[in-house]
């Protein structure tokens, strides 16, 4: 049942609770030795009462959803910018566990990747598209923000446009960013008209969030821990309601 969340609070918004509430009532949900496990199955009679008025039957050949494309980029080192690794970095990495040291180093990884993603991010913007961007830790994301800002405006300067805004920012991250906030900011995210950006990681806004299907191009910075992580982020973009073809980038370094 836990697949079932997003579609469920598509038709029906906020019925269902937040993803966290339905895996808890549904899908047995509880804390496992890896984090959250909602792989399981619960009060199966409730669930299929309520969802029978939603349920419509079709077959997954007919059911249309707009193209996706997955772009590869791979920056050679004299377009990489300098990660510089400090102590105290390296004497947290080697103190974490085997998963929390790779998404870690992931993380570290997106830094030298922030002038390529900062000029990504604002040529689609400035072509008049809805954009993601995945990068690693809260105080990247902010630089990227800041950056991005200020690419932009130099960008209109030299268009012989000043005084032009950056389109609409929002930012949510898995650290500081509650369920309920993260739906709020994606609802304000998606009701744009033109332009816009948001930016977060891949644990807020790769996983059980639904509503960012209207987005153009996306752009991975900080890359996904593993298939499965892929799969979730490309979900949420590559699904039914959305309404244009999207485009995928994932930046290697």
């Amino acid at each position: 049942p836990r697949d079932w969340w997003a579609q469920l609070d598509l038709i029906d918004p906020k019925s269902f609770g937040d993803a966290f509430a339905f895996g808890c009532r549904y899908c047995a949900g509880h804390q496992g030795d890896y984090g959250f496990d909602d792989s399981g199955e619960s009060n199966g009679e409730e669930l299929a009462r309520r969802i029978a008025p939603l349920f419509h039957r079709a077959e997954k050949g007919r059911v249309k959803r707009p193209p996706l494309t997955r772009l590869w980029t791979v920056l050679p080192p004299a377009q990489q910018d300098k990660v510089i690794m400090t102590r105290e970095s390296v004497a947290r990495s080697k103190s974490l566990a085997k998963a929390d040291r790779r998404q870690y180093m992931l993380e570290l990884a997106a830094q030298a990747k922030h002038t390529y993603t900062v000029q990504r991010a604002v040529s689609h913007l400035d072509a008049g598209y809805k954009v993601a961007v995945y990068a690693g830790q809260l105080d990247a994301i902010e630089k990227l923000r800041t950056a991005i800002g200020v690419q932009w405006a130099r960008k209109r300067e030299g268009q012989g446009v000043s005084h032009q805004p950056l389109p609409p920012v929002w930012i949510a991250t898995g650290e500081a960013t509650d369920p309920t906030e993260r739906r709020r900011l994606v609802e304000q995210y998606r009701a744009v008209e033109g332009p816009a950006l948001i930016l977060g990681t891949i644990q807020a806004l790769g996983v059980a969030i639904d509503g960012l299907q209207v987005t153009d191009r996306v752009v991975v910075a900080c890359l996904p821990i593993n298939h499965g992580a892929m799969i979730q982020l490309e979900g949420r973009f590559s699904r039914i309601g959305g309404l244009t073809p999207c485009e995928i980038e994932l930046v290697h370094a």
